[in-house]
């Protein structure tokens, strides 16, 4: 469950220096640094619900998978939908992404630990 929590704190950060300081939107407004497009299209993600959607539709194709990444994934972009305004979805994403995971953990001993060798 490290790279979740890794998301978390990168979306954490995202949402505290990038998206939310008044001084950067109004210097983007104005033209600004070159990085202002990729700002733009960060919030359009979450202004769309492109995260939130993302982890559920990964977290339902997480049951289908017998991968371990895929319900990484699913509680990646969740924990990132979470903290960047997409939390309906995320949450669901979240959830579906760890139980997916614990399902795949208490398996029988060759279907989880083939896929990590």
């Amino acid at each position: 469950m490290a790279v979740p929590l890794l998301v978390l704190a990168l979306a954490f950060a995202l949402r505290r220096w990038v998206v939310e300081p008044e001084a950067l939107g109004f210097a983007c407004r104005a033209g600004g640094p070159w990085w202002c497009p990729l700002r733009a299209v960060l919030i359009a993600t979450f202004a769309e619900g492109a995260l939130g959607a993302a982890s559920l539709v990964t977290g339902l194709a997480s049951f289908a998978s017998r991968r371990a990444w895929v319900p990484v994934l699913a509680a990646s972009l969740g924990f990132a939908a979470l903290i960047l305004y997409n939390y309906e979805f995320g949450a669901v994403g979240v959830l579906l992404g760890t139980l997916r995971l614990a399902r795949l953990a208490a398996s029988p001993a060759g279907e989880f630990r083939e896929e990590h060798r």
